[in-house]
């Protein structure tokens, strides 16, 4: 059995190489790492197993400084945004073998209209899975605070979009206070996803220390704000007990979360103007109340002042018009008062002259001048014989005289 040496082996896959790889190929794969050195682009390309994260074939790459300068003639700035960690790309290439440093993949153009392609075929394959899930209007149907003052805010602290937001909030011209609490993610990249769910995670543990939440983004191109269209970050949006506000900052197409949130803006700062207008929207209301509460209170104080008038005005007469009325009605009923006075006069007349001759037949002197006589023992009246012992001095009264007694038995 022949022996070969490494450097023989390799020598010959680089011979099968380069006689069946004589011509440029196109590939698609995603990029899991892209470096630049001295303007060459160092580039690990993957392929994963489909609705998983497992590796089914890698493979390095590089872009040489000069052919980098030619796609970018033709690709624009575009070119820099394709090369991104977790993009997927379809690149033409040189395969070359090398003894020593393996196998390489040279890149010698890129096809930004693959990558365009599969991320607006993902959008629309994410949101019909939302939909079917019911999820699309879920965040959208919670009620909208009144006053949102209280806000979870997902953003990268060195954005610029998210001290945009901040000082748009802080210069208001109402000059109310927002109380904000920053949840610092990633806005672009493969932590996009892990570090908004998580931040999603904890604001929902948190829920009622917020009013609603805000995800600043700011400017970016379609490519830059890819990590957006995420079927995880858009069930979390749509899960979120609270309102969620998205200034992610696309121009014209809106992504899985624009969509998916409570209310979409294009920019942070219009974000920060829909709070301060929600605001201002409330306040103007409280005070259409407020002028509606004076001016029924002023009309209550006029109203009783007119009240308070038209009783002065009847006080003033009243009494004067009750006394001429009871007047007339006593001069009224004074000639029957003399007549019923009169009357009842006669009768008391009749009644007295009755008693009179009652008592004249009962006066003491009249009844002894009809035959009756009267006893007294001591100066008391005896009306009892049994009242009487034998020896009683008794003084009888008549008509006429009186006569001293003793009795005997």
């Amino acid at each position: 059995m022949d022996t070969f040496t490494l450097l023989e082996l390799n020598a010959h896959i680089r011979q099968v190489v380069a006689l069946n790889f004589e011509q440029l190929i196109w590939v698609s794969c995603e990029i899991s790492q892209s470096r630049l050195s001295r303007g060459h682009h160092y580039i690990e390309f993957v392929q994963k197993a489909e609705h998983s994260d497992d590796i089914r074939a890698q493979s390095s790459a590089v872009i040489w400084a000069r052919t980098y300068s030619r796609i970018r003639k033709k690709c624009g700035d575009v070119l820099n945004e394709i090369l991104q960690d977790g993009v997927e790309v379809r690149v033409q290439v040189r395969v070359d073998f090398h003894e020593r440093y393996g196998l390489k993949l040279v890149i010698e153009d890129v096809d930004p209209g693959f990558t365009m392609g599969n991320l607006e075929t993902r959008r629309r394959e994410i949101l019909e899975s939302l939909q079917s899930k019911g999820l699309v209007e879920k965040n959208g149907l919670l009620p909208l605070p009144m006053v949102p003052q209280r806000i979870a805010v997902l953003s990268s602290e060195h954005a610029a979009g998210y001290h945009d937001f901040m000082q748009h909030l802080r210069e208001n011209p109402y000059e109310y206070h927002f109380d904000t609490h920053l949840y610092p993610v990633a806005l672009q990249g493969v932590n996009v996803e892990k570090e908004v769910l998580a931040a999603f995670k904890e604001i929902t543990n948190a829920s009622e220390h917020y009013d609603c939440v805000a995800i600043i983004r700011g400017g970016g191109s379609r490519l830059d704000l890819s990590g957006f269209d995420n079927f995880a970050i858009g069930e979390a949006i749509a899960n979120c007990p609270l309102p969620v506000f998205t200034g992610i900052g696309h121009e014209i197409d809106q992504s899985v979360a624009d969509v998916v949130a409570n209310y979409s803006l294009k920019t942070p700062t219009a974000v920060a103007d829909a709070l301060i207008e929600m605001t201002a929207t409330f306040e103007g209301e409280v005070d259409d109340i407020k002028a509606d509460i004076v001016q029924l209170i002023e009309s209550k104080i006029e109203q009783a002042q007119n009240d308070l008038l038209n009783a002065q005005t009847m006080l003033a007469y009243l009494p004067a018009q009750r006394v001429s009325t009871h007047r007339a009605f006593l001069d009224g009923i004074a000639p029957q008062l003399k007549r019923i006075a009169s009357f009842r006069i006669k009768q008391f007349d009749q009644h007295l002259d009755g008693a009179i001759k009652v008592l004249a037949a009962v006066e003491p002197s009249n009844v002894l001048a009809r035959g009756f006589s009267i006893t007294r023992k001591n100066g008391k009246v005896v009306s009892n014989a049994s009242d009487l012992t034998p020896g009683d001095i008794l003084k009888t009264e008549f008509n006429k005289g009186s006569i001293i007694s003793t009795i005997e038995k």
